[in-house]
């Protein structure tokens, strides 16, 4: 979200796939971005975030960084829920 904290400070969405039901959800709360994202089995899913959003995310065997362009950093997630 580019959109500051007092514009806008959480969304939902979801969508039900021919693969099953894809969410994700964000809250800004005191500055800080807290995510939660559903990836389907066999699936991966791209998240990018600005570099002050990204600061606290690490990688591990779920969670890959890619690349970092143009103050992105972006992240392959792979199937599960992730709390971010």
């Amino acid at each position: 979200p580019l959109l500051e904290e007092s514009q806008i400070s959480w969304a939902t969405a979801s969508f039900d796939s021919p693969a099953g039901m894809i969410e994700s959800s964000w809250i800004r709360k005191d500055g800080q971005l807290e995510m939660q994202v559903v990836v389907l089995p066999n699936c991966a899913a791209e998240l990018q975030l600005q570099e002050k959003d990204a600061e606290n995310i690490s990688e591990n065997e779920h969670v890959k960084k890619l690349a970092t362009i143009n103050g992105f950093h972006i992240f392959e997630l792979s199937p599960g829920i992730h709390n971010l």
